[in-house]
């Protein structure tokens, strides 16, 4: 009877420090999540970027060298901030606090599980396949990232396709600005050139200049921070595009977005992945994407119709360098 017991408050014991364990790995991710927003937030504050947590009991902390600040958290989840830029020690708030604030729609109690997601590396590769349910298309599109910034991403991007039977290529060189606040990045600018090379419907090689501007500037999202359930808008702006000299304007429709899971694995010919869910959806259909949370490389993405009960087309990565 004796062993019995104590093997009871063993198990007990063992069960209390896992939890404990589990609880405090949450507290760190959602510390990461808060830190990395005030990096994008206040990038003349908190740099550069870091996912580095010390530890100096009671305190885990982030420290920046080139602002010569601090982010930290003790045992009982306050934040506080240090450096010369805040007068010394400062209490922020506490850390439920924060989260909520920065992620208002998340429905968890503790302002939701948030996890961070890193810019793209210089460099990287990625090849998608793109099919169409209905077997009228297909495409795969080759991009290698060359800059990445917390203003502008430049790629280049081969795309070879086959609609209804006919083949064509096509290789651009973009550039993307846009700007980050609160971490939603807004959309500013796309400036690409596009070559289409020959084919059963282009006689020779076309080269175009294409820019497609907002205004305002598009909301399109949460960027580096993904908090489940957290919610957006992508409201009504002018789009202006310019081909060549020919200039078009349309004005948008509203979208709304939604983080619909975080930690959700996924396998794609590419391999297995652990990723960030979200959709987004306007009148004309829905968008679900699958973002890797080792890369911020979209591996798969689903489009369908407004109603959600038809797939139109999968894409799905097959290499990632």
């Amino acid at each position: 009877m004796k062993y019995l017991c104590s093997m009871w408050i063993f198990i007990n014991l063992c069960c209390t420090l896992f939890l404990s364990i589990s609880a405090h790995a949450e507290r760190m991710e959602e510390f990461q999540a808060l830190t990395t927003w005030a990096e994008i937030t206040y990038p003349d504050l908190f740099a550069p970027p870091t996912k580095n947590i010390q530890t100096y009991q009671p305190w885990r902390y982030t420290y920046y060298p080139e602002t010569d600040t601090y982010i930290g958290i003790n045992n009982e989840n306050e934040i506080w901030v240090s450096g010369s830029a805040f007068g010394g020690l400062v209490f922020v708030d506490m850390l439920d606090n924060l989260v909520a604030a920065i992620n208002p729609s998340s429905s968890n109690n503790m302002g939701g599980q948030c996890v961070n997601v890193p810019m793209i590396k210089v460099g990287s590769r990625i090849v998608s396949q793109r099919t169409t349910t209905d077997g009228s298309s297909t495409s795969t599109t080759d991009t290698t990232y060359t800059d990445i910034s917390t203003t502008i991403m430049a790629f280049n991007e081969i795309v070879t396709s086959s609609i209804f039977g006919v083949p064509s290529r096509t290789e651009s060189s973009t550039k993307v600005h846009y700007h980050i606040q609160n971490n939603i990045l807004f959309l500013e600018l796309i400036e690409a050139t596009v070559v289409t090379k020959a084919g059963v419907t282009t006689p020779t090689d076309t080269t175009d200049t294409v820019k497609q501007s907002y205004r305002p500037a598009l909301n399109r999202g949460p960027i580096q921070v993904f908090c489940e359930n957290a919610m957006w808008t992508e409201p009504s702006v002018t789009e202006t595009t310019t081909i060549n000299s020919d200039v078009s304007t349309l004005q948008g429709i509203v979208s709304e977005g939604i983080v619909e899971s975080i930690h959700t694995q996924v396998t794609v010919p590419a391999g297995t992945f652990t990723t960030v869910v979200t959709t987004t959806h306007n009148e004309s259909g829905i968008d679900k994407l699958w973002i890797d949370i080792q890369t911020g490389h979209i591996v798969k993405m689903e489009a369908y119709s407004a109603n959600k009960m038809n797939l139109k087309s999968r894409t799905e990565a097959i290499t990632i360098e």
